[in-house]
């Protein structure tokens, strides 16, 4: 969940006894306090390895409730405090973002979000690039899409049938072209049959 959620219910009033309501058990961390921050105004963020990141637009003041912080603010009244927090709750994890981070640091942390929860990506494709399999009978569809506005080449494993659009080079890679989009037709593996 990220900065500035839950401050209202699904009728539009504002939720009373601290945010983000009803998650705060939930999430481990109370909102204390929010702090907008002006136009190109940057706070630093460091993480628990050490790593730097930035964040603009929102910041928030957080208290922790049991949640263990995975980064902190590194300026202003904020030096210290939590800005992004993880929780243990049930059977699984919930992490806050209280600040807009920049986006490698908000794609790392999704993706250490992800891989947390067991989830694994389709297949590994360039930035701008979406990836989604569905299952057919003998075997699955994958759809490529590139969003973005300069042409990538991926790897392609095993022996796809190409069923539309980019174009497949000689070493196993797919190139598409920007905004291009191409659906490969993966078949089954068949298991060899054994004879006595």
């Amino acid at each position: 969940m990220s900065f500035f959620s839950c401050v209202v219910d699904p009728n539009e009033h504002i939720r009373l006894g601290g945010y983000p309501q009803p998650f705060v058990p939930m999430l481990g961390v109370q909102v204390l306090d929010w702090v907008p921050l002006g136009d190109g105004e940057t706070l630093p963020v460091r993480f628990s390895d050490n790593s730097e990141a930035g964040a603009d637009l929102w910041a928030e003041l957080l208290a922790v409730q049991g949640a263990e912080v995975l980064a902190t603010f590194a300026a202003t009244y904020l030096d210290g405090h939590p800005a992004v927090t993880l929780n243990h709750f049930g059977a699984g994890t919930a992490q806050y973002v209280g600040t807009q981070l920049d986006p490698s640091a908000l794609a790392n942390s999704l993706k250490a979000a992800w891989t947390r929860a067991g989830i694994r990506p389709v297949t590994e494709v360039p930035r701008g690039v979406e990836a989604v399999r569905r299952a057919v009978d003998d075997g699955s569809l994958l759809f490529l899409l590139n969003h973005g506005d300069a042409s990538v080449e991926l790897a392609v494993s095993g022996e796809p049938v190409q069923l539309s659009g980019g174009s497949v080079l000689t070493d196993g890679r797919l190139h598409l072209e920007a905004r291009d989009v191409a659906i490969l037709h993966e078949k089954k593996v068949s298991a060899p049959i054994k004879t006595v």
